[in-house]
């Protein structure tokens, strides 16, 4: 996590180091940490105290009070599994008498019904779809979306909030929630939850391309809905979404579990610089990650599939490099 100056002391039982260089830090020992079975942990310039789950909430995601440590809990384990080789199924599988997911309970419980349109608690994902009428927006149509593809992914239109309708999958392709697409560039938000789900544990797509995946040993990652629905139309089976631009330690899991060697091909918009990129991704350091390098292909916040299948094969075969190539692309 960027610490510096980690050493151990009092024998092996304290390990003590100096906050990341972001934190402006001053205190050489400001990080201490019992060599306990709890880890019990203290950041003591910053008042941080608990274990090595509340450390890293703060480092990672800025997070200081019980309640922001529990929201983010399931991701902090899984951004401590993913840096440290663990596999969760198999910790799971190694005490099945133990809820792993024990932290996630009162989070479930307490969940917030706000939605970005309107508070509808008793709706289900089932009874949220009649809302929608099934049928391809015209703009959509004019952007290259198809028929079949309207079919495929079972695209509707909302005309009380004039946006696009899109089913959000798990894993083993239940229907979990539906996002809602604007039409209009301009809208505050571009795209909006009509139900509750946790999107941070899943990527659009998955569950229709891991067969595909699995076969080609390879994975295209992209930011949008938009983005996957074109390049799985356009051939490219084995395309997934991070519903948004960052990856989350769960994704980025699951991304993991698929193979030891799989290929993982990050096409980020033309707005995310390199920097952010290799933040994002440093998750998977362990496997073999390529990522786009835009050298003004694309524009603003251009994504890979704006300017059609063309152009995005061109980006496919020649803008993009392994992160251990960087140094010799400049």
């Amino acid at each position: 996590m960027d610490c510096q100056n980690i050493k151990q002391e009092q024998n092996g039982n304290l390990i003590v180091a100096k906050l990341p260089e972001k934190f402006d830090p001053h205190n050489s020992r400001s990080i201490q940490i019992k060599n306990n079975e709890y880890l019990s942990s203290v950041i003591r310039t910053k008042g941080i105290e608990g274990d090595l789950y509340n450390i890293t909430g703060y480092l990672i995601y800025d997070l200081s009070t019980f309640e922001e440590i529990r929201e983010k809990l399931y991701d902090i384990a899984c951004y401590i599994c993913n840096a440290l080789e663990y596999n969760l199924d198999e910790l799971s599988s190694n005490q099945k008498k133990i809820d792993w997911n024990y932290f996630l309970r009162p989070i479930q419980k307490e969940r917030r019904t706000e939605f970005y349109l309107e508070n509808i608690p008793e709706n289900k994902p089932d009874t949220v779809k009649n809302r929608f009428i099934p049928c391809l927006h015209q703009k959509w149509y004019q952007e290259g979306i198809s028929h079949k593809s309207r079919d495929i992914f079972d695209l509707g239109y909302d005309a009380r909030y004039n946006r696009i309708s899109i089913p959000i999958h798990s894993s083993n392709g239940d229907v979990i929630g539906y996002k809602g697409r604007s039409i209009e560039d301009l809208d505050e938000y571009k795209y909006i939850a009509y139900y509750p789900f946790y999107k941070t544990i899943e990527l659009f797509n998955y569950h229709r391309a891991i067969d595909e995946i699995k076969k080609k040993n390879q994975v295209i990652v992209v930011e949008s809905e938009k983005s996957a629905i074109k390049i799985f139309q356009w051939g490219y089976k084995n395309v997934v979404a991070l519903m948004g631009s960052d990856l989350s330690p769960a994704q980025s899991q699951k991304l993991k579990k698929i193979s030891l060697n799989l290929e993982i091909i990050f096409l980020f918009d033309a707005d995310k610089d390199i920097k952010y990129i290799l933040s994002q991704v440093k998750q998977l350091r362990t496997r073999e990650v390529k990522i786009m390098v835009n050298k003004g292909l694309l524009k603003d916040k251009d994504s890979p599939t704006d300017y059609g299948s063309d152009i995005f094969k061109t980006i496919l075969n020649n803008y993009v490099v392994p992160i251990k190539g960087l140094k010799n692309e400049g």
